[in-house]
């Protein structure tokens, strides 16, 4: 920014520039500096692959939690569950979060019956995942994957915060919430650089660090993280048969 106006002084202190072109200077330094602080970000939506969902960027609220009231990008997920986000840098950590469209047209795959199943608007399916923009080079980021695990570790973020006191380092935070949910479910086995105490937290890659080829399903980290969503979709569907008996009992 600081380079951009010692420019824009140097250029101006020319005398044969004439008032159109100093207008057109003016414009052009402004249209650069806006596109400096844009950026991209793109990813996919799994839970089974979720498609024609919204996708927004909010900010993120003093206790963790996204705010929804802070709008800084929208955009959908196409048939293949992937998307491509424009937004503005917050210089901070911000919050990509995954919910049905109001359209209606929202799905998920399901792993248990091998067919997309739909996600109404009425429902109260969201996903997320905290982005640290200290991490995006450039002005973009690919890879972004939104999960449950995503939202585990944004749901540990919060709880971390809310136990840290007066003035916590929220992005210290949230790698500590990211790397302990690594090793929980052994997503970084092989990338820690300690072998001697693979459970260190410090030692940890976080998770979006962890790269997840959707299309290599042959993968051993693919296979892994694969076989852990379809155990969230048993469980998911478990519980669901459960609550239906439960209430179908309370009716008789």
């Amino acid at each position: 920014m600081k380079i951009l106006f010692l420019i824009f002084n140097l250029l101006l202190c020319k005398e044969k520039l004439d008032p159109e072109e100093k207008n057109s200077l003016i414009t052009n330094l402004f249209l650069l500096n806006a596109r400096k602080d844009r950026v991209t970000l793109s990813g996919t939506a799994v839970k089974g692959i979720i498609k024609n969902a919204e996708v927004k960027i909010h900010s993120i609220n003093s206790d963790g939690s996204c705010n929804s009231n802070s709008i800084l990008g929208v955009t959908n997920t196409d048939s293949n569950g992937e998307y491509t986000i424009l937004y503005n840098k917050s210089n901070g950590l911000i919050c990509l979060q995954v919910t049905p469209h109001q359209n209606g047209l929202s799905t998920m795959y399901d792993e248990k019956t091998k067919q997309d199943i739909p996600i109404l608007p009425s429902s109260n399916f969201k996903m997320n995942s905290l982005i640290q923009e200290s991490k995006i080079r450039g002005n973009s980021k690919s890879g972004n994957f939104i999960t449950p695990f995503s939202r585990m570790v944004s749901r540990r973020f919060q709880f971390l915060i809310k136990n840290a006191g007066s003035n916590p380092d929220l992005p210290s935070l949230n790698r500590r919430a990211s790397r302990e949910l690594v090793i929980r479910f052994g997503l970084g086995s092989g990338l820690s650089s300690n072998t001697k105490n693979k459970n260190s937290v410090d030692n940890t890659p976080e998770l979006d660090d962890i790269l997840v080829e959707l299309n290599k399903p042959n993968s051993p980290l693919t296979t892994k993280f694969i076989s852990i969503l379809v155990g969230f979709s048993q469980l998911s569907n478990r519980f669901k048969k459960v609550q239906f008996y439960q209430w179908k009992i309370l009716i008789v």
